[in-house]
């Protein structure tokens, strides 16, 4: 936030969007998801990055890591809906929660898949924002 013409950090902290928030990122081993997943790391956010390319994620993923930030890589066929699915169920069992699912690929989520994603975490009482670009 700019404050008399400087950059008050103090206004920064006050937003906490995605800090300590989980969001599980498709295709974010490169582009625009890789984008996505790093400054949501910077920014506090437990990414998980799911991609078919999986060195490349892993990758990625310890570059987060190696910054302090936490990532996890994943390998993912998002046509695959059980695959998906066990990405979602994984990852709230693991963390305890998902805030964020950004679905970067160029295949847009099913009806199918969104409805068990959301069939499986209902019983956590969870808000997700789910993006599909």
């Amino acid at each position: 936030m700019l404050i008399n013409g400087k950059i008050s950090m103090e206004a920064e902290k006050e937003i906490r969007i995605y800090d300590g928030a989980t969001a599980i990122i498709t295709d974010g081993a490169s582009g625009i998801g890789q984008a996505i997943a790093k400054e949501l790391a910077k920014k506090g956010c437990e990414v998980v990055l799911a991609d078919l390319q999986f060195e490349l994620a892993e990758e990625i993923a310890a570059g987060i890591r190696a910054a302090g930030g936490k990532a996890t890589a994943v390998k993912l066929d998002v046509t695959d809906h059980p695959a998906m699915e066990q990405v979602v169920r994984d990852t709230v069992l693991r963390t305890g929660r998902l805030d964020y699912m950004f679905n970067n690929s160029k295949t847009p989520l099913s009806n199918i898949a969104v409805r068990n994603i959301c069939h499986y975490i209902k019983p956590y009482k969870f808000s997700v924002h789910l993006v599909n670009y």
